[in-house]
């Protein structure tokens, strides 16, 4: 028996997500998490990041095919769906949307919801559906949800990276606009969920899977790290958790058990209002380099209205804290939360001046505000009496079509405008940019 777990390319149109610099961590948990439950079944991960869409085609021959597809990859998921024997999916969007494809999509067998170890690794082998936690399929013409269940994290085998070629992520790695004299860097996860979705509902934007914060075994992830030191010259470190900073307890453990000898330069997330100067202190400690903060507006009824609990205040503070400890701020702005207004961008503009003046900006990403399907703005999108009967119900959805009818039914600034400012950020700012939605 063969599996493929396949990350299928980006739709022509838009760009590849990370350019093939970073692994696909979703793709060796689930492969190594087989591999631990049975040494009789043939593995490969397809990574469209890497291999062109017409050959990840060609090179479909498994018994059963896992893809994680993004609103972007989606119609070349389907594509992919209809070559396999048998499919099941996962990830944001197939969780999000697991209703839609199921009832539109006889190509697609099973979604794995939220945490996709268990209940891919029971399907493979063959179990029950109906026995399947987290699995959503078609029974008798009727979709069934199973019942959720969170994956056991301190018990999580390290992603063995053998599955794939590293080298082939690092000549890709080179041309990483963070570079800063790095050449071989990889991703690595600590945790899942967001501690600020779980207590207020999260930023209206955010389409991530999981609510409550769950971290690893810090032991596990300093092997991790010790591993992709000594086998793989890794230089430089993704921590791909939402909010790195969220649990300061865990931080601590992590920190005192950190072996000697152990060093890679790192970049994290983080919340402005979460760092102070004994959270720094322990981001330095474990290598820590670059933390990268969603700003998101300069203006604050923004920042209420999409509720990231932060103030234009926390950010200037959190600035000030990284550039008086030598650590650099990578900064990302969402353009479009409703109510945009001319007023609102303009405020923006003058925050990222203010932000530059403290601590220049190591990366600058001005991203047009995207109703991702699983966020609170795909819902109130839905519920719109215009824009809901052209949504409801349908699974492929074209991004820019979706989020310029968004911006110009929720903004008092028009799609248009807002890309146009978007690019005079990037024009004007001395920063590297990384900008998300423009063309």
């Amino acid at each position: 028996m063969k599996v493929q777990l396949v990350q299928p390319c980006s739709s022509e149109q838009y760009s590849k997500l990370s350019g093939g610099r970073y692994q696909p961590l979703w793709a060796l948990c689930l492969a190594t998490y087989l591999r631990q439950q049975t040494k009789e079944i043939d593995i490969e991960i397809l990574d469209g990041e890497l291999i062109p869409q017409d050959e990840l085609e060609r090179r479909i021959d498994g018994d059963i095919i896992g893809i994680s597809p993004t609103i972007l990859s989606y119609e070349n998921s389907l594509r992919i769906a209809r070559l396999a024997p048998k499919t099941i999916m996962g990830g944001p969007h197939a969780s999000a949307l697991y209703k839609e494809i199921l009832t539109n999509r006889s190509e697609v067998d099973a979604i794995a919801i939220g945490d996709g170890e268990e209940a891919f690794v029971k399907y493979v082998l063959g179990e029950d559906k109906e026995k399947i936690p987290n699995l959503a399929f078609v029974n008798n013409a009727t979709i069934t949800r199973n019942t959720n269940s969170d994956f056991d994290l301190e018990h999580a085998p390290i992603p063995d990276r053998s599955f794939i070629d590293m080298d082939l992520y690092f000549q890709n790695y080179k041309t990483n606009p963070t570079l800063n004299g790095t050449s071989r860097g990889a991703t690595i996860y600590s945790q899942r969920g967001c501690s600020w979705r779980a207590t207020s509902g999260g930023c209206i934007f955010c389409g991530r899977l999981f609510g409550g914060l769950r971290s690893r075994n810090p032991k596990d992830i300093w092997a991790e790290i010790k591993q992709l030191k000594e086998k793989y010259n890794v230089d430089f470190l993704w921590h791909e958790s939402d909010s790195f900073t969220s649990d300061k307890p865990w931080l601590e453990k992590l920190a005192r058990e950190k072996p000697q000898g152990i060093s890679i330069p790192s970049m994290i997330f983080a919340r402005a209002d979460q760092l102070d100067q004994e959270t720094i202190d322990i981001l330095k400690y474990i290598d820590v380099k670059k933390v990268f903060i969603g700003i998101e507006s300069g203006d604050n009824g923004q920042l209420q209205r999409c509720n990231k609990g932060v103030s234009p205040k926390d950010n200037l503070r959190a600035a000030e804290l990284l550039a008086k400890n030598n650590l650099e701020l990578l900064a990302s702005f969402v353009l479009g939360i409703p109510g945009e207004t001319e007023k609102t961008l303009s405020a923006t503009r003058n925050h990222i001046t203010e932000l530059s003046q403290i601590a220049p900006l190591g990366l600058l990403a001005p991203n047009i505000l995207m109703p991702i399907p699983g966020s609170r703005i795909y819902r109130m999108v839905l519920q719109h009496p215009q824009l809901g009967p052209k949504y409801k119900g349908k699974d492929i959805l074209n991004l820019e079509e979706l989020t310029r009818d968004y911006v110009n039914n929720f903004c008092q600034v028009d799609y248009n405008r807002i890309q146009a400012f978007a690019r005079e950020i990037t024009q004007q700012s001395s920063s590297k940019t990384w900008a998300h939605g423009l063309k």
